[in-house]
């Protein structure tokens, strides 16, 4: 998952870089509740925005992975289902946080897949003759949404789920 994110994170940088060659010089910023813009920035504050956005998202998620095996489980920064089965032996330990720093570079890859999709959107929406989110933004949205619900799911339900025999 590593790799999934150094990928999305270098695929968002050129993203932002043709953001910043391909925007009007008028962005809108924020759009309403009728997905009509509300105010509008140059291409140059949506572009610093984004940039600043996504070098956010990547150093957290860096950060995080980088202190996270350093945490024993018993922390109450970690949280992890079925924690007495896993913080039972030293080797159980291990596998627990190997596998949380590979699902937290998936979710961050998956977040920066989000992000991407939005610049995408708003790209779209201000090269439109007429600006209105409309259904790019809603379908990144909503299947971005979805997609963390099933991940979720997936990661509480069945990849952490105790192992017999191990």
């Amino acid at each position: 998952m590593r790799f999934a994110f150094i990928l999305t994170t270098a695929a968002y940088a050129v993203l932002l870089g043709a953001a910043a060659t391909r925007l009007p010089e008028r962005v809108p910023v924020h759009l309403g509740f009728m997905e009509h813009p509300e105010s509008w920035g140059s291409r140059a504050e949506a572009v610093a925005l984004f940039g600043v956005a996504g070098l956010a998202l990547a150093l957290a998620t860096a950060w995080v992975a980088r202190v996270l095996p350093r945490q024993p489980l018993s922390s109450p920064w970690v949280d992890v289902p079925h924690h007495e089965w896993w913080s039972a032996t030293p080797a159980r330990e291990a596998e627990a946080q190997r596998r949380m720093v590979g699902d937290l570079y998936g979710v961050g890859a998956a977040a920066m897949l989000l992000l991407g999709g939005v610049l995408v959107s708003v790209m779209i929406t201000a090269r439109a003759g007429e600006p209105t989110l409309g259904s790019p933004l809603l379908t990144v949205l909503g299947g971005g949404v979805i997609g963390l619900i099933v991940w979720s799911l997936w990661m509480s339900l069945f990849r952490y789920r105790p192992e017999e025999g191990r």
